[in-house]
């Protein structure tokens, strides 16, 4: 245990342990309200000091668990001054009920120091809570806020001095209760109370002046930090209120609901106050006990305002009705319980709001995150940002964000290891992915978190559709450019193994027609003749080749597209033939590959195998459609030219297509069978067989 969390566990123990043994030593003896005469040099009426023990117990309860936390995780001067309230409360308290036993019981062991510590112990934090505001606001302290302060604990040392050393009136009957510490000149006890009035009402003016500059500082504020001052300036109103009472005099005409309400004031404005402190000092520090602060104020608050209403409620009824005191009483319980029911929601909202800031609100978190979407990448990297910004607005251990597609990663921002929350991502009506949410070790997520958590769904889906798009469309962009060097490829290779040598050919064969044409005019003109055949043949081989690189090919073009080729070999002496009824069924992705091998395979036909007729046919067969391209040609030995570039380009093609190639070819000619599937996600093959028939 570190020393910090070692000093706050001795606060909590010695506040509360102190708070909690007045109650029971108060339950089990029955002692009576007022406290032992004269211990108090309070002029307050007997109303007031009958509530002392009281209002001792709830100051001790609530500052030692706030310092506690203040010390365990961010010690600093408000810390220790809470800390002093809250066990010198709880001295105070305890003193309360140790000196009316004593009463009882003279032999108690420091019965005199006890009962008089009753008068004293809340003295020093109570008066300089008064200047908390200024501590809490004010980092570094400037030098009017150091005068404040300066002030603030001398007056507090100044009331304290003479409660100190002030002796009640002893009983004869028990001799007691005797101050161990009090001066006995009888001079300076009469003028004890005195100093002790003066101190207190100077710290209530300066607690006022000190409301007054919170005021100012909330106006001047914007945002999350005017919302937390709301709170600070409340509490402290109300504080200074109950500080107030205790220098009105005992004789002054004050009607019984000013001293009941003057009783409520400090339960309300510690509650309102130790939020706003706690708030205010820890900052975000917060994050890990938010859930339980938030409930414990609600239930906190929704009690005393209970309290206060009921007093109200009741004093209005009996000054505007008729009615008796048992019915008074249900009304006014019957008119608190309909209020709170109405208010209970506002509360819990303040207190979110109070806790987290804008965060706490999920429109305002929503509105936020919104405009930054644009700001992150629509790939994966921008889903790690807004995964992490979510993270850090949430403050959760850690946020995951996983797709349903099973290609694409599961993001995962922080160490995951709590509690997860988990949420589907739903976008276009359908659902995309899911996003969990976990908390840190031992700590759960609060109501806002989870109210965050959902209206924030529709922005991950949103983000989480973005990248799955944007990975589709890097994949259609790294195909493109393989395809593209793939034309790339087959273009080099047309132009430098046919259409490069062909022409190279016809140039020679020029130059020869040019040698012959005086001498053999005859051989020169079939020359000639060939020359221009052969100019056609390439004219169709650049035709072809054009067509093979165009992206844009479509279905409703394909028919018409082979039906082009056919007609480029029309000068040829070979007959092409298309029939392609089935043309509007063949796949996106095997449009530009079929196409490709009946060009390749009409190219063949011509060239090598001595056909007279080519026939293409494109047709259906169950769920694929099957593209023929037959010759009457003399074929050839199919195993000999495995390997060839025609063959092995058209092996590619039906493996981009995912398409079953087979090639047959025989005396009696050649038939080439390209089947692709029609069925949506249908498993892509990629086999090819070469067979020969004798």
């Amino acid at each position: 245990m570190t020393r910090r969390r070692a000093a706050a566990l001795a606060v909590l123990v010695a506040s509360w342990g102190l708070a909690l043994s007045s109650i029971v030593i108060a339950w089990v003896f029955e002692l009576p309200d007022l406290p032992v005469p004269g211990v108090f040099l309070s002029a307050s009426p007997p109303i007031v000091q009958s509530r002392f023990d009281e209002i001792g117990v709830v100051v001790a309860l609530i500052y030692g668990a706030l310092s506690a936390v203040l010390i365990a995780r961010r010690p600093t001067s408000v810390a220790v001054i809470l800390a002093v309230h809250a066990v010198g409360s709880g001295v105070a308290a305890f003193g309360v009920q140790w000196g009316l036993l004593g009463q009882r019981i003279p032999e108690l062991p420091l019965w005199g120091l006890l009962a008089h510590a009753a008068g004293w112990g809340y003295i020093p934090g109570t008066a300089a809570t008064a200047i908390l505001p200024v501590l809490v606001l004010r980092r570094p302290l400037g030098r009017g806020a150091r005068l404040v302060v300066a002030a603030g604990l001398g007056l507090a040392a100044i009331a304290t001095l003479p409660a100190l050393v002030n002796q009640a009136p002893v009983d004869p009957a028990t001799g007691g209760p005797v101050n161990p510490i009090a001066i006995a000149d009888p001079a300076v006890q009469s003028a004890l109370p005195y100093i002790y009035g003066v101190a207190v009402s100077l710290a209530v003016l300066l607690s006022a002046a000190v409301a007054v500059w919170v005021v100012v500082e909330w106006r001047r504020s914007t945002g999350t930090r005017r919302g937390r001052l709301t709170w600070l300036a409340v509490g402290h109103a109300f504080l200074t209120l109950s500080y107030a009472l205790l220098v009105i005099p005992a004789g002054e005409a004050v009607p019984r609901i000013v001293w009941d309400l003057g009783m409520v004031a400090p339960v309300a404005g510690q509650v309102l106050y130790s939020s706003a402190v706690l708030v205010l000092v820890l900052g975000t520090r917060i994050r890990g006990i938010d859930l339980a602060v938030s409930r414990v104020l609600l239930w906190t608050i929704l009690v005393v305002v209970a309290i206060t209403a009921y007093l109200a409620v009741g004093e209005v009824l009996k000054a505007t009705t008729p009615l008796d005191a048992v019915a008074t009483g249900i009304l006014a319980a019957a008119l608190v319980a309909l209020a709170l029911q109405w208010a209970r929601r506002g509360i819990a909202d303040g207190i979110d709001r109070l806790i987290y800031g804008p965060d706490g609100d999920p429109a305002q978190l929503l509105g936020r995150l919104g405009e930054r979407v644009g700001e992150f990448d629509s790939g994966a990297e921008g889903l790690a940002g807004l995964a992490s910004a979510l993270r850090a607005a949430l403050g959760a251990a850690a946020v995951e964000i996983a797709p349903d597609d099973a290609v694409s990663p599961t993001v995962v921002v922080g160490e995951p290891g709590g509690e997860a929350t988990t949420l589907e991502l739903r976008a276009a009506g359908a659902r995309i992915g899911e996003i969990r949410v976990s908390s840190r070790p031992g700590e759960r997520l609060s109501r806002p978190t989870l109210r965050q958590l959902e209206g924030l769904a529709g922005v991950v889906a949103t983000a989480l559709r973005l990248a799955l798009a944007s990975a589709r469309l890097g994949d259609a962009r790294d195909a493109l450019v393989a395809a593209r060097q793939a034309e790339r490829r087959m273009l080099r290779r047309e132009l430098h193994d046919g259409i490069g040598p062909a022409l190279a050919g016809v140039g020679f064969g020029l130059a020869a027609v040019d040698n012959l044409r005086v001498g053999d005019p005859a051989a020169a003109g079939e020359l000639a003749t060939r020359l221009a055949q052969d100019l056609r043949e390439q004219l169709g081989e650049v035709r072809r080749v054009a067509r093979s690189v165009r992206a844009d090919r479509t279905v409703f073009e394909l028919s018409v597209e082979l039906s082009e080729l056919a007609a480029d070999f029309a000068g040829s002496g070979v007959e092409v033939t298309v029939d392609a009824p089935a043309a509007w069924r063949v796949p996106a992705r095997a449009i530009r590959p079929l196409y490709l091998v009946a060009a390749e395979g009409v190219h063949n036909a011509v060239r090598h195998s001595g056909a007279a007729v080519v026939a293409i046919r494109l047709v259906e067969d169950d769920d694929a459609v099957v593209l023929t391209v037959a010759d009457d040609g003399h074929g050839f030995d199919a195993s000999a030219v495995a390997g060839g570039v025609g063959l092995t380009t058209m092996r590619e093609h039906a493996a981009e297509a995912g398409a079953d190639l087979t090639l047959d070819a025989g005396p009696a000619g050649t038939t080439i069978r390209f089947r692709v599937d029609t069925r949506a996600g249908a498993p892509a093959s990629t086999t090819a067989s070469l067979e020969h028939t004798a």
